[in-house]
This record gives structure tokens, sequence and C-alpha cells, in this order.
């Protein structure tokens, strides 16, 4: 049994694209499990799920609270340093037996120039573990995620640094999930816009950015100081000074 589940690596850049099907009938989580989809869907601790909530629906919903969080910027994906991109949906297709079925679809790309997933994992399980636990269970034939399972547990502290141990996928979900890749062993054209970029260097970017953004404001005060009557030239180029001082500039 293959521990990769990306089917090409290029440029340092893997690529997942599983589609597993999603159960029928009712969310019948108890526990751990059911107390984090309680949350993630009303983001309010002691509520519970409404009941004949199925699984579909209930999948649909969480779609659309991770959407509302990524649109308002307070998701926790943004602490995945070696994620590029990731997409959660939810398609009707047909099942093995030709009927009509949802099947939960999971497409990423990460940072994989170890040639090892287990680094991204880790980070993702890390940071968003709960999540991970809660999407996956509304699958059909998942049980658990990880060789040490979690589920009767917290989920992991999304604040702390990833264990340096890993999170060891257990063998049934791996099974699970390699006959439900999508370019399973067929031919696979994987396009990276630009294979040279690493996550670490899209933040350092970004982070560049808004240190410009930072200095552009700090002359726009030191000219508009200026312009006022009997402007204290001295007084204005020190606190520009400062300003830029601080932003390490």
């Amino acid at each position: 049994m293959p521990q990769r589940i990306a089917k090409r690596t290029v440029g340092g850049v893997s690529v997942w694209d599983v589609h597993v099907e999603v159960k029928t009938g009712e969310v019948d989580f108890t526990g751990s499990l059911r107390k984090w989809l309680a949350f993630m869907r009303d983001e309010k601790l002691g509520t519970d799920l409404p009941p004949h909530l199925t699984w579909e629906d209930s999948l649909s919903k969480l779609l659309d609270v991770f959407q509302a969080h990524i649109d308002q910027n307070v998701t926790i994906l943004r602490k995945v340093k070696s994620l590029h991109y990731l997409k959660f949906s939810m398609v009707k297709q047909k099942n093995e037996k030709g009927e009509d079925r949802y099947f939960f679809c999971f497409c990423t790309q990460f940072d994989d120039s170890s040639k090892k997933e287990q680094g991204y994992i880790d980070d993702m399980y890390q940071r968003y573990g709960a999540l991970m636990e809660v999407v996956w269970h509304h699958c059909k034939d998942v049980v658990d995620l990880l060789e040490d399972p979690v589920t009767l547990k917290d989920p992991p502290d999304p604040s702390v640094d990833p264990r340096d141990e890993g999170f060891k996928l257990s063998e049934d979900f791996l099974k699970i999930v390699d006959a439900s890749n999508v370019d399973r062993d067929e031919e696979l054209c994987f396009f990276n816009s630009n294979p040279n970029v690493s996550s670490p260097n899209v933040k350092a970017w970004q982070a560049d950015n808004l240190k410009l953004s930072k200095v552009s404001v700090a002359a726009g005060e030191a000219r508009i100081a200026r312009q006022k009557p009997n402007p204290n030239a001295a007084k204005i180029l020190d606190d520009l000074m400062t300003a830029l001082d601080q932003l390490g500039v």
C-alpha cells in the first residue's frame, strides 16, 4: 500500500484529487465528533445537531460555513504554511451501482520538496484536525483518519507547532483515499503556474508588500505635516525616521 496519496510532484508541489462517496441517511455522530460538528455549524458551545439531519445536508452546510470563514479572512487554513490551494466540494455522480449519489471532493496542492507528504499532513492536522475529522467522517466507510485515533480526545491545539513524530494516517483510511483518487494510475498533466514559488516565499512577499504600504502611509503623514502653517521640519523628519525605524526600513 503506497504511503503517498499524490500521484505526481512537479516543481516541489504535490496535488491530491480525491472523490469519496458521502454517507446516506441521518447523521449519527456521538461524543467528540457530535460536539465538534455542532460547534462548526453554529460556532457556539453547547449547541446540538438539528433532528433528522442528513449527511448530505450537513456537509453542504459545513461548506457554506468554511467559505464564509475564508471570505471573512478568519480561516485557520492560513496557518498551514505548506498549503497552496484547497478546494472542498460536493457533487452528484453515479456510484459503483449506477445510482445517483453525492461525493465529497477534496483537491489540494502543497509544498512537497522533500518527496514526502508527512509535513503537509502534520501541519494540516495540527492546525485543523477537528475539521478534517468531521468532514471525512461524512464519507462512506471512513472510521479513523489516524493510526492513533483522536476522536475520543480533544482536537490538537492549532496554536502549537506540529509534533515531530507526525500524525500518521491509518492504513484503512489510506486505502479508501487511494481507491478514490480521481487520477488513480491514469496519465496526469499537472500545471503549476510558478513552480519556483514556495509558500514561505509568498508569505515573505506579502509581508514586504504590507511594509511598503505602511512606509507609504508614514511618508504621506510627513507630507501633510509639511503643508501645515509653520511646519517644524526637524520634528517631521524625526517622526518619519522613527516610523521607518519601527518598520525595519
